[in-house]
């Protein structure tokens, strides 16, 4: 998996929080916790509320929890969105999907089989 992904990350809040998500390569997110919301400017595309599928982007955007919450991610290659998603990144610059949208039952699964592990 190594070529296919360029980072792992958690996120853990005990509060409310607000923070900027610069430009990135293509990104799949899942909340463990809370209720998160992601704003970029030029698009009105709803934060997936389990798992979501983050295009690449040319813009920053601000997080928010609305309290205490858990997410946990996965940036992806080019190579890994190549291999991963299997759909055009540039239909998917400046976008967030929802990961069952892509991916069916197999995303509700994976979100599961998370939210149970430590």
């Amino acid at each position: 998996m190594r070529p296919l992904i360029t980072t792992y990350y958690g996120v853990l809040t005990p509060v409310a929080l607000e923070d900027h998500l610069h430009p990135e390569w293509g990104n799949i997110r899942f909340t463990i916790t809370g209720e998160w919301t992601v704003e970029r400017p030029g698009s009105t595309d709803p934060t997936g509320t389990r798992g979501a599928l983050f295009g690449p982007t040319d813009r920053t955007a601000i997080v928010r929890s609305a309290g205490p919450g858990r997410t946990v991610g996965a940036g992806l290659t080019a190579m890994g969105w190549a291999t991963l998603v299997q759909q055009s990144a540039h239909e998917h610059a400046n976008r967030i999907h929802d990961l069952a949208d892509i991916y069916g039952p197999t995303a509700e699964r994976l979100w599961a089989d998370l939210c149970t592990s430590d």
